[in-house]
């Protein structure tokens, strides 16, 4: 038997949906980058921060 760990209440993970920034870019923007205060930047794989000097 398989025992649930969710909370009381809680409900199924929501979706949502997060595009490169790059100007131009249509991938998926799987890599997000916290700016603090609730806000996050997203980038795909090919232009993450890490990888782009002067971003």
């Amino acid at each position: 038997m398989t025992e649930d760990k969710r909370a009381a209440g809680s409900t199924d993970a929501v979706h949502v949906e997060h595009w490169c920034q790059a100007p131009g870019c249509k991938r998926w923007g799987c890599f997000g980058y916290d700016k603090g205060k609730g806000q996050s930047d997203w980038w795909c794989g090919d232009h993450r921060p890490d990888r782009m000097p002067g971003y």
